[in-house]
């Protein structure tokens, strides 16, 4: 999904952001997104991507009332085969804010385990296998820092790649959090 290592054949390595003329992996990878003619971002921890740009497009004419990030992953050795992720910011939050976040994700788990999943419960982004050095917590805060102090967001992760976990299963848990989420913020 990176592209390929130039040197190791492997998976090329994840960044926020490169261009061609400090880098090049042997195939670019899907995950990355051409912002213009030499650099590349990956979208979720990029604040020039065209995500990102789309997002502060439609909050300034409409205000989102919350943002539910929808992500897939391949749990690799996990007994789990999806989870919600709290900001990262969460500590730092609002007190209602923070409860408003908390009542939310633990309405869309409790629904989850309806559809018998093994839903890993609310954790903190730094509890995920990719975000536990600095440079990645860094990427994160400066493109989601702003947006997560003044509007409820998580982050849906669902297992891909597995057996454990087929497509019709993740289209269900992926609609199921959707639609938890619409009904929970039409309630309150």
């Amino acid at each position: 999904m990176r592209g390929v290592d130039p040197v190791s054949g492997g998976m090329w390595q994840r960044v926020a952001r490169w261009s061609l003329h400090d880098q090049s992996p042997l195939r670019r990878g899907i995950v990355y997104e051409q912002i213009n003619q030499h650099e590349f971002v990956e979208p979720n921890r990029d604040p020039e991507s065209s995500l990102m740009r789309l997002y502060r497009d439609l909050d300034s004419r409409d205000q989102f009332d919350v943002f539910l990030d929808l992500h897939q992953s391949e749990f690799v050795e996990s007994d789990r085969n999806c989870m919600l992720l709290l900001p990262l910011a969460f500590p730092t939050l609002a007190d209602e804010l923070q409860m408003r976040i908390t009542a939310w994700g633990r309405d869309i788990i409790e629904h989850w385990h309806t559809l018998r999943t093994m839903a890993r419960p609310l954790a903190d982004p730094r509890a995920f296998p990719y975000s536990d050095d600095e440079r990645t917590i860094a990427w994160f805060r400066a493109t989601w820092g702003e947006i997560d102090q003044h509007i409820p967001r998580l982050t849906v992760e669902i297992q891909n790649n597995s057996p454990r976990t087929p497509p019709h299963h993740q289209r269900a848990l992926m609609e199921s959090a959707i639609w938890r989420t619409l009904i929970y913020h039409a309630e309150i």
